[in-house]
């Protein structure tokens, strides 16, 4: 997308128009997470893998070896697909989940801008992000930009999450080990949905509930982005519900498709034919080249303008595109400040097209508003959940220093720090973790690999440098 010559509507008239609708949907795969980490890198060197280097990235070759020969390739899908028909509750299949799950947990956002910051920041709370993700980005960057804004869109895990969790006593999602406001009930770990051929989308409350809220808004919905999602041979079921509810291309004439992939276009239209109406697509390979990037939170506005205007001023919009590259969330909360400015001083009687009714379908985010500082009886309570989360991980430790249990219990912790820090930044994070490491009288876990003597690799600030007693 380039800059249209000649604009009548300008930038700071963009701005300032602001409509209840149409709303935007963003299905993010694989591909944007790794988009994520390559100028931004995760902070302790991990990476992001693909499903062609998800064996080694993950660690999962030690356990895979002593798998079923028949089920050996290098390919993380088919030999997954394999072991899980021959037997869906195998040892074997049970180490990949607690290894999985423990290298997940123990991924970070870098304290730098990422995509993820740029994506949430351009969208509003009436748009959709639905990811097919296990790694806990997304989750984290919406908890910290929470700090800045209320007023993002709404997320759907499709294929579950290891930052997030469930609270089936009140329906409501959160941030694992959290608990509900309305209930005080916890929010416990939510399934993941592995890469087998055919998946049971109903087979969890959370999981139905995050796909019936993607239905709902593709339905509703007049762009949509697919952004680093390859529809691989065993989402075949995944790309079915979604084509089911975007349905016939040829009712939706008006309905624009992004999509941001590195694959030539012509693989990636004949991907996605099943929800293309003729020309009504376009393909980057980068987010910055996106409607996203060149609009951020008038995506709906820009539509209107580009195919339904009212006035020829508005066919001929200048662009307002966000800057690719900002040292801190500081920056770039100040230079989206004026955006959300006039969204707060629009009347609401303003429509065009109908805005999307909420549809939450079941299922309710618990934190309507910022995330406020964490009171002294908060802060005491979530140093209380830590210290049970150290003495286990703790005891697993004393059982075998190698375990996958060990792992998957440290994973847990790791992820426990994460969350505060990005809920609550790294001072009161420190504070609560500092707590919670006196109240149990055990160490905190480091976030780095161990490597084939056992030995931790790297250095974390946030933990300790051993494993045991904090005193004597």
């Amino acid at each position: 997308m380039s800059a249209e010559s000649g604009s009548d509507m300008t930038r700071e008239e963009g701005i300032e128009t602001v409509y209840d609708g149409p709303s935007h949907v963003v299905i993010l795969g694989a591909g944007a997470s790794i988009a994520s980490t390559i100028h931004n890198p995760e902070p302790s060197g991990k990476k992001l893998p693909s499903m062609d280097n998800f064996i080694d990235v993950v660690g999962l070759r030690e356990i895979l070896n002593s798998a079923d020969s028949d089920c050996r390739t290098d390919n993380f899908e088919e030999i997954y697909s394999c072991l899980y028909a021959k037997d869906p509750s195998s040892r074997t299949i049970q180490e990949i989940g607690q290894k999985v799950f423990s290298y997940f947990s123990g991924l970070r956002l870098p304290d730098t801008p990422t995509l993820y910051d740029y994506l949430l920041l351009a969208l509003r709370p009436k748009d959709l992000i639905a990811t097919f993700n296990w790694d806990p980005f997304l989750f984290q960057a919406f908890l910290r930009n929470r700090r800045f804004t209320d007023a993002l869109p709404r997320l759907s895990f499709l294929h579950g999450n290891v930052a997030v969790g469930y609270s089936a006593k009140d329906q409501r999602a959160g941030p694992i080990g959290m608990r509900s406001r309305a209930t005080g009930d916890e929010f416990m770990p939510t399934p993941l949905l592995y890469p087998v051929t055919h998946k049971n989308y109903n087979q969890s409350e959370f999981i139905t509930h995050e796909w019936e809220r993607l239905r709902v808004w593709l339905e509703h919905a007049k762009r949509l982005t697919i952004f680093g999602y390859g529809a691989p041979v065993t989402d075949v079921e995944a790309v079915a519900l979604m084509s089911s509810a975007w349905g016939d291309p040829r009712q939706r004439k008006m309905e624009q498709i992004e999509i941001i992939d590195i694959q030539p276009k012509e693989i990636l239209a004949d991907r996605w034919q099943r929800f293309i109406h003729t020309h009504h697509y376009e393909c980057f390979d980068s987010y910055f080249q996106s409607s996203l990037a060149f609009f951020p939170r008038r995506t709906g506005e820009r539509f209107m303008h580009q195919f339904m205007p009212v006035t020829p001023e508005e066919v001929f919009q200048e662009p307002n595109p966000v800057p690719q590259r900002f040292d801190t969330l500081e920056a770039i909360w100040a230079w989206h400040k004026p955006l959300l400015e006039a969204e707060s001083s629009k009347d609401a009687s303003v429509h065009r097209d109908a805005p999307l009714e909420e549809a939450e379908t079941g299922l309710k985010w618990p934190m309507a508003k910022s995330t406020p500082p964490p009171t002294a009886e908060m802060k005491k309570a979530l140093a209380s959940f830590g210290a049970s989360l150290l003495k286990t991980f703790h005891t697993e430790y004393k059982r075998s220093a190698e375990s996958r249990s060990m792992d998957y219990h440290r994973g847990i912790v790791i992820g426990w720090r994460y969350t505060l820090d990005a809920l609550y930044g790294q001072h009161i994070t420190e504070e609560i973790v500092e707590a919670a490491a006196e109240e149990a009288n055990l160490t905190i876990p480091p976030a780095a690999d161990i490597d084939d003597d056992g030995n931790w690799i790297g250095f974390d600030s946030g933990a300790h440098t051993y494993i045991g007693k904090l005193h004597e």
